[in-house]
């Protein structure tokens, strides 16, 4: 968990320091991979650690439904913004947006 951490901060700090300002250069995203990936490396470990704490216990408490509810809609909205990211011509545009909303409408 702590290693997690420290990827992130480092991951972060590279991505909001450390990215190129000159000549509209930020928007390549030389260093912003870093902070995506070390997130989703803490996503996965932080995860991980409350299905174990959970185990251990062996009892459902109301945090953890509240801690359920998040990992819930997070992997809702995931999948959706995949689903949009599939369907998606320009992302300045929302012609593809309404395209796959039309598509969970008709379905």
């Amino acid at each position: 968990m702590i290693l997690a951490w420290l990827c992130f901060i480092f991951g972060a700090f590279y991505s909001y320091f450390m990215s190129e300002t000159s000549g509209g250069q930020f928007t390549m995203g030389n260093f912003d991979w870093s902070a995506e990936v070390s997130l989703f490396i803490l996503f996965v470990v932080v995860t991980l650690f409350w299905i174990e704490r959970l185990v251990e216990k062996k009892r459902w408490e109301k945090k953890d439904t509240a801690v359920a509810v998040a990992f819930g809609l997070h992997l809702i909205s995931g999948i959706i913004y995949y689903l949009y990211s599939l369907s998606v011509d320009d992302y300045s545009r929302l012609d593809s947006l309404r395209r796959l909303l039309d598509v969970f409408s008709k379905s």
